[in-house]
């Protein structure tokens, strides 16, 4: 009952911040393998084969599948209620998206009520920045480098594609281990699968992801207009008065801050430097994001 009920409050919580689900998602298939771990028709020889349900995801299930992911992080920090500042940083999240459009995607964007400095993105076009990033920030350049930053992640389906790098063996075992914790959706596990995936998303992407979400940022965000040393300037205000929960996490397996920084600058000289400009928007981020003790 009590799975229950938080299943129910998280879905709620989504729905009032995306709107309500859409088509049946490929997860459906997962449930699938659940069933029949070992999974696939063998082949006439060689190994057996092993169908991976991500390894072609349509638009629409990649759709449905965030949706469901983008509760889960709703459901985890909460969302701030504040329709100003929420129509502020949906404004400036569609200025990048549309620098730039991802086909079929419609990027919505929230802001998560946490005092940490966070920022995340799940499959479908939903992106998240918390307050305490937000209170961390000195201006809109910044929050648009944090913001390309996750909308490279989702041009870039990092998440989609670390699960279908994933072998039988692996996918198999994270299902049964989470299993164990959460009863598996007869029609296909959405709850299970997203479990799976939202670890990977909280625990941070990889090395390799998060570098390319860098160079890809600071890129959206010139094309879009604004200063592309935004999010450069956001690493170097971190490392100088560090946080409780740097963003993105840092450790043996993902990029510190002086690597980021490194590409970032990298893939701001390989600008082309006509349309380049200064434009950082100080004062009207200072209009729309004042401090959380204000709000």
């Amino acid at each position: 009952m009590r799975h229950a009920i938080q299943g129910i409050l998280i879905l709620l919580a989504a729905l009032v911040v995306f709107g309500a689900p859409g088509c049946k998602s490929v997860v459906e298939q997962v449930g699938r393998i659940a069933k029949d771990p070992g999974g696939g028709i063998p082949p006439v020889s060689g190994p057996p084969t092993f169908y991976n349900p991500f390894a072609e995801v349509s638009t629409e299930e990649e759709i449905q599948f965030g949706r469901e992911l983008a509760a889960t992080v709703a459901g985890r920090y909460g969302v701030v209620q504040d329709s100003a500042l929420t129509m502020y940083v949906n404004m400036v999240g569609s200025t990048l998206a549309a620098a730039d459009p991802t086909p079929g995607i419609v990027y919505r964007f929230a802001v998560l009520d946490d005092e940490r400095v966070n920022a995340m993105s799940v499959p479908g076009g939903y992106v998240f920045v918390s307050r305490g990033a937000l209170d961390r920030m000195t201006d809109e350049a910044m929050l648009a480098g944090v913001l390309a930053h996750e909308i490279e992640h989702v041009r870039r389906r990092h998440i989609i594609e670390d699960l279908k790098a994933r072998d039988r063996k692996e996918l198999v075992k994270d299902l049964a281990m989470k299993a164990t914790d959460l009863e598996f959706d007869t029609e296909g596990g959405l709850g299970t699968i997203s479990r799976i995936a939202a670890d990977k998303l909280f625990e941070g992407l990889t090395r390799e992801d998060e570098l390319e979400a860098d160079r890809g940022a600071a890129r959206l965000a010139a094309t879009a207009g604004y200063d592309p040393t935004g999010l450069q300037r956001f690493l170097d205000l971190l490392e100088r008065d560090p946080v409780q929960v740097p963003w993105p996490v840092t450790s043996d397996d993902h990029p510190f801050p002086d690597d980021r920084k490194v590409e970032i600058q990298a893939a701001i000289d390989a600008l082309d430097p006509a349309p380049r400009t200064t434009v950082t928007a100080a004062e009207r981020f200072h209009e729309h994001c004042r401090p959380s003790s204000g709000r």
